[in-house]
């Protein structure tokens, strides 16, 4: 999947590195790059917070700041951090409480899979991932990725990637004003 992981740590690692889960060869995906001046922790944290959408995103993802949050659903599972994303179009009703909500219940999930890259999945055939690479403590390159396999013709998904790529250029514009104030 073209990345390549190093282990600056005194000794090897004992796991092997896990990799997305269902992300596999049969997925086309397109890649930007930023460098953003705040630690890889904050980049992080902003994008497992879900509540910050119909504030943050109110003219993209968040829905004209109609966004109502629920729960989420969160579980560790040894070193993967998954968040069940149970969002919904706030018609001015109260949010529920993680335990009042079902998995399957949610339209998506983010996991986070330590220490420093996450994914979005959105649905069977559409995920966002993002790597956070500290280049220093107050300096970080994210790695964004789409990947989709909707559309399997390779020029019709090069051309489905960049566009998806210059909405996600879009929201990361959105979060980089917020996550470095």
């Amino acid at each position: 999947m073209n990345f390549i992981f190093m282990w600056y740590g005194d000794k090897n690692p004992e796991e092997d590195i896990k990799w997305l889960y269902g992300i596999d060869e049969s997925y086309s995906f397109s890649t930007i790059k930023e460098t953003w001046e705040v630690n890889y922790t904050r980049a992080i944290e902003n994008q497992l917070d879900v509540s910050h959408l119909p504030f943050v995103h109110r003219t993209t993802i968040g829905r004209g700041n109609r966004t109502l949050v629920n729960g989420p659903i969160v579980e560790l599972e040894g070193d993967v951090l998954n968040v069940w994303v149970c969002n919904e179009v706030d018609m001015g009703q109260i949010p529920k409480k993680q335990n009042e909500i079902e998995k399957d219940q949610c339209t998506g999930r983010l996991q986070l899979i330590l220490p420093n890259y996450w994914q979005n999945v959105i649905s069977d055939k559409l995920r966002v991932m993002a790597a956070f690479v500290p280049e220093d403590e107050n300096r970080k390159i994210l790695y964004v990725r789409i990947y989709q396999k909707f559309i399997n013709i390779p020029l019709i998904s090069s051309l489905i990637n960049y566009i998806f790529m210059r909405f996600n250029k879009m929201i990361l514009k959105q979060d980089r004003s917020v996550v470095t104030s």
